[in-house]
């Protein structure tokens, strides 16, 4: 051992000198009321239902240099939570000092009813000493309970949010639909408090001799201060399958006011369907096919009749022998509408072609054309609606029942009477 002049040991100089010197700035406790974290509810009035959403509102005061922090936030297995923005520092004053303020926002869900607890959030904080030095601290909230209540027993869906707003569009009136043709009904809904999973699913619109293909669903949520507030859009193509005005049933969503604490019933209006008004209400229509054909066919049946006068050896033709030969050469009105009808997925006007076509002939229908012209009306008339026909096969249907008359008659006419 080495000894000094006055023969004190080395070792012992140097363990005074450790004992007398100050202890280091990052060693030393940080006083609460330097550096203090709470957690609490924000609770209107009374205790929420399952699924409503409650805001955990987490304020800290800091009188201490921070050079970095970190929020270490607990398991929230009986909650669904998010966080409503960024984090938010700021200058305040508490108990007549200065100090940074820190806030966070969360809205949480509870998933269940009964006595829920939160467990301590742990902000640790790297603080910079009195010389320089940075050290660690951890500042903790206390653990925050709330009580939770279950929910009513309603009927549907349960949506408990703080205010709920609906928009109902058509890009064309409803009253003035002709058969067979297609409106775009849209329907937005925004509710306020409620994640995007929370809202209803797409409703089914119902009427006979109504059909409303539904189109995918678009949801949207956006946060604000207060919360999310969420929105779905809903389509569906309406298209009439009768001339029979119809009525679309209304729609009724119950949902929750968190605000007024009542029970409400949000209601899609119903909606009129009347073809009947739109065909006579609609003014002149386009000229179909048959009289868009019309003026060729005239002038070129003009323009053969007086090739007929002028070419040698051709006599006239009595007004039957002339009936005849154009029955032959034009096609079949009555024929052609039944096509066209089929072609155009018509089914109010292809029944009326079908039934006059067969009429004109005389054939009741049978087989094939008479199972299709059932199952037409079925999807037409029908309560609650026969599906889907396809027109195409029920036509070739009708088609072969007719000519299968016409060979009879001339069958008959070229025999011994």
């Amino acid at each position: 051992m080495v000894r000094l002049g006055g023969g004190i040991p080395m070792l012992a100089c140097l363990v005074a000198a450790l004992v007398a010197a100050p202890p280091r700035a990052g060693a030393e406790e940080v006083d609460p009321d330097d550096a203090g974290i709470e957690a609490a509810f924000e609770v209107v009035s009374g205790p929420p239902y399952e699924q409503e959403m409650v805001l955990l509102k987490l304020r800290g005061h800091y009188a201490v240099p921070i050079t970095l922090e970190v929020l270490d936030q607990p398991a929230l297995a009986d909650f669904g939570w998010m966080q409503l923005g960024r984090d938010r520092w700021f200058s305040t004053t508490v108990s007549g000092r200065q100090m940074r303020g820190y806030e966070r926002t969360m809205a949480l869900f509870p998933k269940k009813a009964g006595r829920l607890t939160v467990e301590p959030f742990q902000h640790r904080l790297t603080i910079m000493g009195r010389d320089g030095v940075r050290f660690q601290h951890t500042a903790s909230t206390q653990a925050v309970s709330i009580d939770v209540a279950p929910k009513p027993a309603a009927q549907g869906w349960w949506l408990p949010a703080r205010s709920i707003k609906v928009s109902d569009q058509w890009d064309r009136p409803p009253d003035r639909l002709p058969p067979g043709e297609t409106a775009l009904r849209t329907v937005m809904l925004e509710a306020e408090g409620v994640s995007a999973e929370l809202l209803p699913p797409v409703p089914t619109l119902r009427s006979p001799g109504v059909v409303a293909f539904p189109e995918p669903e678009e949801r949207v949520m956006r946060l604000t201060p207060q919360g999310p507030v969420s929105t779905v859009r809903w389509r569906w193509r309406v298209r009439s399958m009768t001339t029979e005005p119809a009525v679309l049933q209304p729609v009724r969503i119950p949902w929750f006011d968190t605000g007024a604490r009542q029970a409400r019933v949000l209601e899609l209006a119903p909606a009129r369907i009347a073809p009947a008004i739109a065909a006579a209400e609609a003014g002149p229509q386009e000229p179909g096919p048959m009289v868009r054909a019309a003026v060729p066919l005239g002038l070129a049946l003009g323009f053969a009749g007086g090739a007929a006068l002028l070419l040698p050896g051709l006599r006239f033709r009595s007004r039957r022998e002339l009936a005849g030969r154009l029955a032959r050469w034009l096609p079949d009105p009555d024929a052609l509408a039944l096509r066209i009808a089929a072609w155009r997925g018509d089914a109010p006007r292809f029944r009326q072609a079908a039934r006059r076509y067969l009429a004109l002939r005389g054939v009741t229908p049978a087989g094939d054309a008479a199972a299709g012209l059932a199952a037409l009306d079925r999807m037409l008339f029908g309560r609650a609606g026969g599906g889907v026909v396809p027109l195409r096969p029920i036509a070739r249907a009708v088609l072969r029942a007719g000519r299968g008359r016409h060979r009879q008659d001339a069958g008959g006419a070229r025999g011994p009477a």
